[in-house]
């Protein structure tokens, strides 16, 4: 099933959710760097999806694009640190 994403966004997780439920994959394609600063992020704080692929390559060969870079970060605590920062709170 195609879903017009456009002025829908909150209603996303709810049809992967859906779609989840039916056994069914689901496929979002975005543009930009939708897992650091997009979609990707979106869902994955409101899905609790444990792994999000993001097929950035794939999708900017197929449009014409050489990707020229690319920047992740992630940031936490150690499980040693959590208790220092909930004390200092």
């Amino acid at each position: 099933m195609r879903r017009d994403l456009t002025g829908q966004l909150s209603a996303v997780p709810e049809w992967i959710r859906s779609a989840r439920e039916a056994q069914q994959r689901s496929v979002v394609l975005a543009t930009g760097d939708p897992l650091c600063h997009g979609i990707a992020s979106y869902l994955a704080s409101r899905l609790c999806i444990e792994a999000i692929e993001v097929l950035q390559k794939d999708v900017a060969e197929r449009f014409g694009f050489d990707l020229t870079g690319h920047i992740h970060e992630l940031l936490g605590l150690c499980k040693n640190c959590r208790p220092k920062l909930v004390a200092a709170h």
